[in-house]
């Protein structure tokens, strides 16, 4: 009788699977401020006021109500969750050394290179191994000059300790319409048209009709965008973009670390 035989490396995603679970949780947080979003939009939150004949210097957007209270949370639940699951990956490296990681371990993420290797130099580099550690610093690099996804989770670091401090500081911007349907004077219909701002500028059609006297078939869908405002790392940004690639970087971080130890990295 013969037997299959037993790989001694778990699956991929059984490694790290405290960190995957982190992330799970901080996509609850993301979906949550999607439609918490979406509903202070329905809501009757903005209120339009537009002239069917008349171009888009007479539209006019106004803000009825401030956004919900629960938005700058959520923006820094959903922060704190991704770098915590980072976290998770550093105490699990340590483990998986037959160590026991301190109470202050971290995963490290610094404004260089080179002090993102001293950050690794006791704790980190004993567990890991030469191959996690170059993987570490010259492959993610976790820091502010680093690619992606190092520069993204410089951001992410970043953005986590400002919320660890101060409430995160939003501003509703690029408000406008979307999905217009429109004739001009010479009965040419267009479809799919946009009217937006940029920041808080004036509302502009797209070039192939400015100009134009338009008469709307409809108003379109009021939309806008969530900004980050008066943050080091990330001013300006679009909210929830911005997390999505957040958590996009967080889980290529885990996945290539994953990945090393099932291909029989991390030995000392």
């Amino acid at each position: 009788m013969t037997t299959s035989p037993v790989s001694s490396t778990p699956p991929v995603a059984d490694v790290f699977s405290g960190a995957r679970a982190k992330v799970k949780w901080a996509e609850q947080h993301i979906a949550r401020l999607s439609d918490t979003l979406g509903d202070f939009l329905k809501s009757g939150s903005y209120r339009a006021s537009i002239d069917p004949n008349t171009q888009s210097r007479f539209y006019e957007i106004v803000q009825t109500r401030p956004l919900p209270e629960s938005v700058p949370f959520l923006i820094g639940d959903a922060i704190h969750g991704l770098r915590t699951a980072l976290d998770h990956v550093a105490f699990e490296m340590v483990e998986r050394a037959n160590r026991t990681p301190s109470q202050g371990l971290v995963f490290p993420i610094k404004d260089t290179r080179a002090e993102v290797l001293d950050a690794m130099k006791s704790e980190l580099q004993a567990a890991a191994g030469t191959d996690i550690v170059s993987l570490l610093l010259d492959g993610i690099q976790p820091h502010r000059d680093g690619q992606r996804p190092g520069h993204s989770l410089w951001i992410l670091h970043r953005l986590d300790c400002v919320d660890k401090h101060r409430k995160l500081l939003t501003a509703v911007e690029d408000v406008g319409f979307h999905h217009i349907e429109a004739v001009d004077e010479e009965g040419t219909t267009y479809t799919g048209l946009t009217l937006t701002s940029v920041g808080r500028g004036e509302l502009q059609w797209p070039p192939r009709v400015r100009g134009k006297k338009l008469y709307l078939r409809n108003e379109g869908q009021l939309n806008f965008g969530l900004q980050l405002h008066e943050v080091e790392a990330a001013d300006g940004e679009s909210a929830l973009p911005l997390l999505n690639r957040l958590k996009s970087s967080v889980i290529s971080t885990i996945d290539r670390i994953a990945d090393a130890y099932s291909a029989g990295a991390g030995s000392v």
